[in-house]
């Protein structure tokens, strides 16, 4: 939504995703790592290695350990390493941002409106499975 909501015509998420890394050589490969954690993760339910003079290096995402954005050497050899922590902190910066940018400006609101995703609507078996598993909560 963030990028969507910019005045740009293209949705360019990879221009919020680079306002999150270190600065530096990290903004030189950011487009590239965007690319690489969305089409992998959304169409392959894994990040998708990056191909560096022909030999691919992982990309890894943890939320224990150090939350930094490092090149790393293991078993498996030379990788990205990714804690996702400082991601989502920077992230949860920039909503808190937005947010604010929302609260007073209306052409911001409605770009916002406009580029909103559109609801998941739930069939008769999704949404009894839903209340049933509200109810198991107390909802």
């Amino acid at each position: 939504m963030l990028a969507a909501c910019g005045n740009h015509k293209d949705r360019l998420g990879e221009k919020v995703f680079a306002d999150l890394l270190p600065t530096g050589e990290w903004q030189v490969l950011a487009n590239r790592i965007y690319g690489a954690l969305r089409d992998g993760l959304a169409h392959g339910f894994d990040t998708k290695h990056l191909l560096v003079d022909g030999k691919e290096h992982q990309i890894y995402l943890s939320v224990r350990g150090d939350q930094e954005i490092k090149v790393i050497r293991n078993i498996r050899g030379v990788g990205l390493y990714i804690g996702i922590g400082s991601l989502a902190e920077t992230l949860c910066d920039k909503i808190d941002e937005f947010e604010a940018i929302l609260e007073h400006d209306e052409d911001a609101r409605g770009r916002f409106l406009r580029a909103r995703q559109p609801t998941a609507g739930l069939n008769t078996n999704e949404v009894a499975a839903w209340h049933t598993l509200a109810a198991a909560k107390g909802f």
